[in-house]
């Protein structure tokens, strides 16, 4: 039976882990919580965290299995996005070898944590990355949450789980095979106060990769009257968010669930032997590489089709050549 280790991160974003790492803590071994030791961010600026989290953290861990990882994350001269994946993969190798590692960050709660982890205890896979679904609150008003809207074939995916340390390449991305489930996180990514929100973006991975400033402007206009009026507006890829859905939140949860099920792909592997997942996804890379090699083989049938006329034509063409060289003679010379 595999260990499941989950990576997470303390900086600004330290209260929402009070209220995600409940979600997934009692399945998990280990907890390993990246800090950097003089509270800087990726990009240098300072933050505080108080001894009252530290001591609302050990209430939570009663098992004491949280392990805070404090090292110099922070490097002057590197951009957010290298710091990143830097963090990551050091903290990784502070799990034991062949685990699963839990990629969840502080402001992510996972919905269905206790089949996913379930799932990881049984399946053994060191080539792929598994991804999961983000239900990506935008905004709070009062009791209303507007909610990025999107279809199953739209969803944003992130990376979750994979059994390989210091392999993440791109923050928490890796270069193993994708395999897409159906678990997914509640996303408290941009539903903070303007000052919470202004904080995260200048300090995130993506802090360069859009005009801060303008976003956040759009952000705060938004309310019950006109959210329907923002389609296909994400900073940086537009039709990612199409639109907002207006969530009570008291049905946020449901409103999850019914999303979750729409992604199936793990419930359906669910359904069959642990033994058979492995061949499924095989099955499908094997059906994914026959087709490549069919049209490879097909190109290459083109190619020699093409080859053999080309040949005929060279044949032919110097047999009538060797028939009337004269007249031939005379046509190149009037060309040139």
């Amino acid at each position: 039976m595999n260990k499941v280790c989950a990576i997470s991160l303390l900086a600004y974003d330290y209260e929402f882990l009070l209220k995600t790492l409940p979600a997934y803590l009692d399945q998990v071994e280990l907890v390993i919580l990246g800090l950097d030791r003089q509270r800087l961010t990726w990009s240098g600026n300072k933050f505080e965290i108080p001894d009252s989290f530290f001591e609302q953290l050990k209430a939570i861990d009663t098992e004491q299995k949280v392990k805070i990882v404090e090292d110099d994350f922070f490097v002057e001269g590197s951009n957010p996005r290298d710091l990143d994946t830097r963090e990551r993969n050091i903290l990784s190798t502070h799990a034991p070898e062949g685990s699963w590692l839990l990629s969840v960050d502080a402001d992510e709660y996972l919905l269905n944590a206790d089949d996913l982890i379930a799932f990881l205890r049984e399946f053994s896979d060191d080539r792929v990355c598994l991804f999961g679904n983000w239900i990506t609150l935008f905004k709070q008003s009062g009791k209303n949450m507007f909610v990025i809207e999107n279809e199953p074939e739209t969803v944003e995916r992130f990376p979750l789980a994979t059994m390989k340390s210091n392999i993440f390449n791109y923050c928490r991305n890796t270069p193993q095979r994708i395999v897409f489930t159906s678990t997914c996180a509640i996303h408290f990514s941009w539903a903070r106060t303007r000052e919470e929100l202004e904080r995260k973006l200048l300090n995130w991975t993506h802090r360069d990769d859009f005009k801060v400033d303008e976003f956040i402007e759009k952000w705060e206009s938004i309310n019950e009257s006109n959210y329907e009026q923002f389609v296909d507006f994400h900073p940086f890829d537009g039709p990612m968010w199409h639109k907002l859905a207006l969530v009570d939140e008291d049905q946020l949860h449901e409103y999850a669930r019914v999303k979750s099920n729409q992604f199936n792909l793990y419930q359906a592997w669910k359904s069959v032997p642990v033994q058979a997942r492995l061949g499924l996804f095989e099955e499908k890379v094997i059906a994914r590489d026959a087709a490549s090699a069919a049209m490879k083989n097909e190109l290459e049938k083109k190619l020699q089709s093409l080859s053999e006329e080309l040949f005929q034509c060279r044949r032919e063409l110097g047999q009538a050549v060797n028939r009337k060289p004269g007249l031939f003679n005379g046509i190149f010379k009037n060309k040139n």
